[in-house]
C-alpha cells in the first residue's frame, strides 16, 4: 500500500488497495498502549491495593520505554503479593534489558525462591550462563526449565547448543529428539509463559 505522511513527516496513514485509509500499525500500537496506561493509572488510583493493577501498569510502562517507573510498579505489586514469581521475573527481564545482568540474576533467583518450579526463570538463568560461557551451569538451568515446563521452546534450543559446545553431541541430539517429539503433539509457548500462569499478562510473559 501507498504510505501517506502528515505535515511532520510521520507515517500515520496508508492507502489501501481499495482506496481507504488505515492507521499505521506503529501509531496504532502507541495509541493502544497510551489508552492502557491511562486506564491502569486510573485503576491504581481507585484500587491502590490491587496487585494486578500495579503489575499490569508495570508491564505497560516497561513496554513504552519507562523501565524505572515500571520497576517501581512491580515493587509495589510485590509488597501486595510477594508470592508471585512472575513479578520478580519481570523485574529481572527489565534489569537485563538495561544491561544490569548481575542484579537481574538476583531477581530471577528470587522468583525461584518463591516458586522453585517456575520454569521461565530457569530458562533465563540458563541463557545468561550460556552467554557467559558457563556451559555446565547453563545445562543445569536449562534442563530444569524443560523439566518443569516442557513447552518452552527456547530452553531446548539453548540446551542443544550448550551440549554441542561442550562436545557432548549425543546429549545434544537427544534434546533435539525430545523437542521434535514434543513439538509434534503440543503447541509450544513463547519463553516466558509458564503452565502455572497461562494468562499471566497475556504475552510471552508471565
Amino acid at each position: 500500500p501507498e504510505e501517506r505522511t502528515d505535515s511532520t513527516g510521520d507515517q500515520q496513514l496508508s492507502l489501501s488497495k481499495r482506496g481507504g485509509f488505515r492507521q499505521n500499525p506503529r501509531r496504532r500500537r502507541k495509541m493502544m498502549y497510551g489508552a492502557a496506561h491511562r486506564d491502569l493509572e486510573k485503576a491504581v488510583s481507585l484500587a491502590p491495593g490491587s496487585y494486578p493493577a500495579h503489575y499490569l501498569l508495570g508491564n505497560v510502562l516497561v513496554k513504552t520505554g519507562h523501565p524505572k517507573r515500571g520497576i517501581a510498579q512491580y515493587q509495589k505489586a510485590i509488597t501486595l503479593s510477594p508470592k508471585e514469581p512472575r513479578t520478580y521475573y519481570r523485574i529481572g527481564l527489565t534489569l537485563e534489558a538495561q544491561g544490569e545482568t548481575e542484579e537481574a540474576i538476583q531477581y530471577f533467583k528470587k522468583a525461584l525462591q518463591v516458586d522453585q518450579e517456575y520454569a521461565p526463570a530457569y530458562c533465563q538463568l540458563g541463557k545468561l550462563q550460556f552467554r557467559a560461557h558457563k556451559l555446565r551451569e547453563a545445562a543445569q538451568e536449562l534442563s530444569l526449565a524443560i523439566q518443569y515446563n516442557p513447552a518452552i521452546q527456547e530452553s531446548y534450543y539453548l540446551l542443544i547448543q550448550t551440549y554441542a559446545r561442550l562436545g557432548e553431541k549425543s546429549k545434544s541430539r537427544a534434546v533435539l529428539a525430545e523437542w521434535s517429539a514434543y513439538k509434534k503433539t503440543h503447541h509450544l509457548r513463547p519463553a516466558a509463559l509458564n503452565r502455572k500462569h497461562p494468562l499471566a499478562t497475556s504475552p510471552q510473559s508471565p
